[in-house]
C-alpha cells in the first residue's frame, strides 16, 4: 500500500492564523468597519472572501483574454524605451512597504518552514503521491 500523504495541518494553521487572518480581519475592520463577533462569523467571512477571490480570478482571466492588445503593447513598449534611456521605474511607497513586510515574513524561520512543508505537500499531491 502506498504511503498515506499527510496534510500539513500545523503549517497551514501557522500561515492562516498568523499571516493571512490577522491582515484580512484588520483590513475588514479598518476599511469597512466589519468585525466578526463569533468564530462562525469569522468562518463565513473567510468563505465569502474565497468565493469573491475565485470570481475575481475568473473575471481577470476573461479580461486578459479580451484585453486591448494595442494598449498592452504600448505600455510594454514605453517601459522598454524608458529603460533603454536609463529611466528606472520606481515603485510606489505602498509597493515598497509591501515588499518590506514580505521580506520580514520570508525571513522568519517559522513561516519558511510552514511554506516549505505546504509546498512539498502540494508538489506531492500534484505528482499523485499517496494515491
Amino acid at each position: 500500500m502506498p504511503n498515506e500523504l499527510q496534510f500539513p495541518k500545523e503549517s497551514v494553521e501557522v500561515m492562516a492564523g498568523e499571516l493571512h487572518d490577522p491582515f484580512f480581519f484588520d483590513k475588514l475592520a479598518s476599511d469597512w468597519s466589519i468585525t466578526p463577533r463569533t468564530q462562525g462569523e469569522r468562518e463565513q467571512l473567510l468563505e465569502l472572501a474565497t468565493m469573491l477571490r475565485e470570481a475575481k480570478d475568473v473575471e481577470t482571466v476573461k479580461q486578459a483574454a479580451d484585453g486591448n492588445q494595442f494598449l498592452a503593447g504600448a505600455v510594454d513598449s514605453l517601459k522598454v524605451a524608458m529603460s533603454a534611456h536609463g529611466y528606472d521605474t520606481m515603485p510606489t511607497s505602498e509597493v515598497m512597504g509591501i515588499k518590506n513586510v514580505a521580506a520580514q515574513i520570508a525571513a522568519n524561520p517559522k513561516f519558511q518552514k510552514a511554506a516549505l512543508d505546504y509546498g512539498i505537500y502540494l508538489a506531492n499531491v500534484e505528482a499523485g503521491a499517496g494515491q
